[in-house]
């Protein structure tokens, strides 16, 4: 195929100002190896490193399983309004965005599926979006890549386990107001929190917080997509534009939300504990979509509808209880209990208008959808330190979610009768676990985690005179974690693991999901697939670190899995109508290697700025086995990331830091004549903070300062025809100023 080699290359001038973030960690690496001849200072840290470490620089260094922690600190350092934008800073994760999409979280490069969202150890329900979390309400993050066996096996390439404020450590209230200005738009928030014991019942704690938002958002995306015929003119051949088309988009997304999570604490003993939280968020989100098409000189129009004018709108609620209870027994064991129920309710309109005034066409769709699903969970756990070297864990994990989904539209077209379709889902899916796990300490150098867990998943989706469907998977998930510790400052880690990727309830479903309009090999027609099976993969992870100092370190890592009965697209033609159906077609094999690095100047030079420095570095590839090379790679992977920050306080009152982020440029195909690309993504991010007083302060803040246009292509052929496509979203930096305090 003639597909273009090389697409959106950094030149030798971008290749040269990255290679500098790179570095860093490589200099980290050296620096853990440096040896007696190195600086004085350097040698004298080094010398004084223990175990009492910060827990921010080395939290979970003693633990068996690797984990990394980000704490609420860093979590609200940057002023953020959204947790997106807060997971984009930390190592490992990547956001894929682009074509109109929602931004999609991604662990090792891998998301769809692959990476398992977590609030309070919970999945949450289909539909649920992370910026209905504000960052303040959020006590701390852990980023695990090698799941125990008290975590469900569906996380493949890791989890992101986000452990809302249950309480505070003081009775202090704090409080936020921001403002945001991007593309020319305000958005604003509002939230406070306050908590303590209660005056009367010193055995009981509390913490209620409230946040108010409202953003506003304008995205333009440019596309230009090409048909080309194979054309015969005498012994030669050569491709001729059939239609060359011209696509700009414009779209609007507003919302507003109110958020609310109280909590309670009662502890009447040592022994004993209860604990209750509430999550409960109602949004109002709206987005407006206006989208033209122009055709070439002389090219006929590709879309049914050149002009068209859309606005989507639904009202959301999302509630979540949890309730636990601890207790302490007799030889250091433990048994606790959590029950949760979750809620979660949407009720969307919306309408589409399309013209084609060439040929007097015009069509208007209204449909009304809404979704409705409740959960409930038990889960358990006995711990009991049976022995000095042992700790024993034996747990349950049962739910139960119900979920309704009802779709009604009407089309109108100028020619033609009007049609209309109802359709009424039923679906809902038990989880059955059982585990049991071991934390060895073998000596003071070396421990182990055992773990097994069986797990059963149990799909039920119908419609009424259409289908009915149950599907019924169990799973057996070893795992196996060791750590090793070589010296003070040096250790290894390894770790054997079974994981899942369980398909998604909507792709299961037997029914046809339309495009609105240019239906085309990019924008096909998706139909769910009754026999889709999950994925399932064996995981190997080996891993390095080194302390440099109480807040400085080095890790590098790498893993393998090995994945069978992938889940990809199948693409077709089907009466002039194309149509994806997700299949599962062969294996993939998945590698990585990931580098990063923390480091308090001030522990290798005395006399340095207060400054501290972060960085990573992760390298994914992966190979498919039913699709032929090259580039046969899991779509959207990200091969190639960098990150580098730094946080500076200049005096007291003022704080200041920097994050600047690579992601290179990728090529991969994962349907049969279809190549996919998209450029290069740079982002960076900063922020300055002042404190006239000691309970207050000001922030500012810069989201996306580069803001970089993201770019792509997408190629496909047959025998005699071939499309492509090339897109470019614009960004746009958010510029945000916020005051907070406490009292």
């Amino acid at each position: 195929m003639p597909y273009p080699t090389i697409y959106f290359s950094p030149n030798a001038t971008q290749h040269g100002a990255y290679r500098t973030l790179f570095m860093l960690p490589a200099l980290g690496l050296t620096l853990s190896f440096a040896g007696p001849g190195q600086t004085a200072h350097a040698q004298q840290t080094v010398q004084q490193v223990e175990v009492k470490a910060s827990a921010a620089a080395r939290s979970g260094r003693d633990d068996t399983a690797a984990k990394v922690l980000i704490p609420h600190e860093e979590i609200v350092r940057y002023g953020d309004h959204q947790l997106l934008d807060v997971l984009r800073r930390q190592p490992g994760i990547t956001i894929a965005e682009g074509k109109g999409k929602q931004p999609e979280l991604r662990l090792r490069g891998l998301g769809n599926g692959y990476t398992q969202i977590l609030v309070n150890g919970q999945e949450m329900p289909a539909g649920f979006q992370l910026d209905s979390i504000a960052p303040e309400l959020v006590e701390s993050i852990e980023i695990v890549r090698v799941a125990g066996a008290d975590l469900t096996a569906s996380s493949m390439a890791g989890s992101i386990h986000i452990k809302l404020r249950q309480k505070k450590a003081t009775a202090e209230s704090e409080w936020r107001a921001s403002s945001s200005l991007q593309d020319g738009r305000l958005g604003s928030q509002f939230s406070v929190q306050s908590g303590g014991a209660l005056a009367s019942a010193p055995d009981w704690r509390y913490l209620l917080a409230l946040q108010l938002d409202s953003s506003s958002v304008e995205q333009n995306q440019y596309s230009q997509q090409l048909v080309q015929n194979l054309t015969q003119n005498g012994n030669q051949a050569f491709w001729q534009n059939s239609t060359d088309s011209r696509l700009q988009l414009q779209q609007h997304n507003r919302r507003d939300s109110i958020t609310l999570t109280p909590s309670l604490q009662w502890q009447p003993d040592q022994q004993r504990q209860w604990r209750w939280q509430l999550f409960l968020n109602y949004a109002r989100p709206e987005n407006t979509k206006q989208e033209s098409e122009q055709a070439g000189t002389g090219m006929p129009l590709t879309s049914e509808f050149p002009l068209n004018h859309s606005i989507w709108a639904a009202h959301i609620l999302t509630a979540r209880q949890e309730l636990q209870w601890e207790q302490r027994l007799n030889d250091s064991a433990k048994l606790s209990m959590q029950w949760g129920w979750n809620h979660f309710a949407r009720d969307s309109r919306f309408r589409f208008w399309g013209r084609n005034p060439a040929a007097g066409l015009s069509e208007q769709r209204v449909v009304f959808a809404d979704a409705k699903e409740n959960s409930w969970r038990w889960a358990g756990k006995y711990l009991a330190p049976y022995s000095e070297q042992h700790v024993l864990s034996l747990g349950w994990d049962s739910s139960l979610a119900q979920r309704e989904e009802s779709r009604d539209e009407w089309d109108t077209p100028s020619l033609g009768q009007p049609q209309q379709s109802a359709h009424r889902y039923d679906a809902s899916m038990r989880k059955l676990a059982g585990y049991i796990q071991d934390e060895w300490t073998l000596h003071a150098q070396l421990s182990a985690y055992l773990g097994l867990r069986w797990e059963q998943f149990a799909a039920h989706s119908e419609e009424a005179g259409q289908f009915d469907i149950r599907q019924q998977n169990a799973v057996w998930s070893p795992v196996l974690q060791t750590l090793w510790k070589a010296d003070a400052q040096t250790q290894w880690r390894l770790a054997v693991n079974r994981t899942l990727k369980q398909p998604a309830l909507a792709k299961l479903i037997p029914r046809r999901f339309r495009v609105d309009n240019n239906n085309n090999p990019f924008n096909p027609d998706q139909l769910g697939n009754p026999g889709l099976r999950p994925e399932r993969a064996w995981g190997l992870d080996l891993g390095y670190e080194r302390a440099l100092g109480e807040e400085s370190q080095i890790s590098v890592s790498f893993y393998r899995k090995w994945v069978q009965d992938l889940m990809l697209e199948h693409l077709s033609l089907q009466q002039g109508i194309w149509e994806s159906q997700t299949q599962n077609h062969g294996k993939a094999v998945i590698d990585g290697l990931e580098l990063e690095g923390r480091f308090a100047l001030k522990e290798f030079w005395e006399n340095s700025p207060a400054i501290r420095l972060r960085s990573s570095l992760a390298y994914n590839w992966s190979h498919l086995s039913s699709i032929a090379g090259p580039d046969n790679r899991l779509p959207e992977q990200a091969r190639l990331s960098a990150r580098l920050g730094l946080d500076y306080t200049i005096s007291p009152a003022w704080k200041m830091g920097v994050d600047a982020a690579y992601q290179s440029s990728e090529r991969y195909r994962d349907t049969a004549g279809m190549l996919s690309l998209s450029g290069p993504r740079r982002h960076l991010d900063a922020y300055l903070s002042f404190s006239a007083q000691a309970h207050s302060q000001w922030r500012l803040s810069v989201n996306n300062l580069l803001q970089q246009d993201q770019r792509s292509a997408d190629y496909f052929q047959l025998t005699e025809r071939r499309w492509s496509e090339q897109t470019t979203q614009a960004s746009s930096r958010q510029w945000r100023l916020s005051w907070e305090g406490k009292w």
